[in-house]
């Protein structure tokens, strides 16, 4: 209704302009409507500018408390301004590696940025990877999806290994405590090779209604991960939710129940793993 009376009011208008072109076609009527376009405009780069320098200025007074030894905060700021520019995601994004890696000296710090221009270039191009290896991580980052499950970057945690999550989704009424459920990625560089979701059960009142989401989740992953027949042959042994072990092409599924030992009573959680590669036989 808003919609058609906002049509109506434009058409009106527009009517008007026409019978009285000769009124309206007039240098003032011309300014006034040019001008705002004009100044709307021009705040663009002001805007474009002001969020850079923002990001410039977060990164150069967290990079020497958090990241990094104050003696080379000036060979990153120079990598930064001749490197990465007005690239503000990846400058957020090389701010966060710092505070990870933590490189000790230039030479580090530089392979550091190289290393997530790399990152990023891989990003947008995935390779393939090989079933009996595992997954591409950023396909596998696009596997939750469809339920509105989104993961961070894919990126280097430590000892060679690599990680993705998504935040905790968290559901359910409970006055201090909810139940929440999360989705991560798993393994290396070049692949992925472990994928769970995993459901925390802080609330058992409300047990019933995170379970079932908990179910929805592990075979919509199954679904993608693997296959619909996999999904058709597991889905009555997720369904009871009883811990299981079961082979899949190149790897395996479990399902786990953990309890909180000195936690919350009742309280517990149940992890839905998805492996291959050859860990997947641990």
């Amino acid at each position: 209704m808003t919609t058609a009376i906002g049509f109506l009011y434009l058409g009106f208008s527009l009517l008007k302009t026409v019978e009285q072109w000769q009124k309206a076609a007039t240098w003032n009527t011309a300014s006034e409507f040019v001008i705002p376009i004009l100044l709307s405009l021009g705040f663009l780069p002001f805007l474009y500018g002001w969020r850079t320098y923002v990001a410039y200025n977060s990164m150069f007074t967290t990079i020497g408390i958090f990241g990094i030894e104050s003696r080379l905060v000036p060979y990153a700021r120079w990598l930064a301004i001749t490197r990465i520019r007005g690239d503000v995601v990846l400058l957020d994004r090389w701010r966060k590696a710092l505070q990870t890696s933590r490189p000790s000296n230039k030479a580090e710090l530089k392979h550091s940025l190289e290393a997530l221009r790399a990152l990023t270039a891989r990003e947008k191009s995935p390779p393939a990877v090989q079933p009996k290896d595992g997954w591409s991580p950023y396909f596998a980052m696009q596997f939750m999806a469809d339920l509105g499950v989104e993961t961070g970057h894919y990126h280097h945690s430590f000892d060679g290994e690599w990680f993705a999550s998504s935040p905790m989704r968290e559901f359910g009424n409970g006055a201090i405590w909810r139940n929440n459920i999360a989705y991560y990625i798993d393994g290396s560089e070049q692949a992925a090779n472990t994928l769970k979701i995993k459901l925390n059960v802080n609330d058992p009142s409300a047990a019933r209604e995170a379970e079932d989401m908990f179910v929805l989740h592990s075979l919509h992953l199954l679904e993608q991960a693997v296959s619909l027949d996999a999904v058709e042959r597991l889905k009555g042994l997720l369904a009871s939710l009883d811990d299981f072990e079961a082979n899949i092409p190149f790897g395996k599924v479990t399902l786990k129940r953990e309890a909180f030992d000195g936690g919350i009573p009742g309280g517990y959680s149940r992890i839905f793993r998805v492996r291959r590669g050859a860990d997947a036989a641990d």
